[in-house]
C-alpha cells in the first residue's frame, strides 16, 4: 500500500538504528495519527521536467506515546532517512 493510500489508524512498520559503533536496530509497529493530502514537491525551477516533480504527502506517525511529522513520497511504500536512522514501511 502507498502511503497516499493510508488512513488515520493504519498501521506502519518502523525499523530504527542507533548507534555511532555498535548499530542497533530496534523494530516498532506504529500507527497513522495524522495525514496531509496528496501535494507536489514545489521546486521553482522552470527547467524542471512536470513528469520530475514528486507527489509528496505529510503523515504523522505514533509510536510509543511519541509522534513524529514526516514528508514522504506518496506513490511509495516505504522511506528510509540514513540521516535520523528511520526507515518506515506501509508493509512488513
Amino acid at each position: 500500500m502507498n502511503f497516499k493510500d493510508l488512513k488515520v489508524g493504519n498501521p506502519v512498520y518502523i525499523l530504527e538504528s542507533a548507534g555511532t559503533f555498535l548499530k542497533t536496530n530496534v523494530y516498532y509497529v506504529g500507527t497513522v495519527s495524522n495525514i496531509g493530502g496528496v501535494y507536489d514537491n514545489t521546486i521553482n525551477n522552470p527547467y524542471l521536467s512536470p513528469s520530475l516533480k514528486k507527489k509528496l504527502i505529510d503523515i504523522t506517525v505514533s509510536c510509543n506515546g511519541i509522534s513524529k511529522k514526516l514528508t514522504v513520497n506518496a506513490d511509495k511504500d516505504i522511506m528510509c532517512d540514513a540521516a535520523i536512522g528511520l526507515t518506515i514501511a506501509t508493509n512488513k
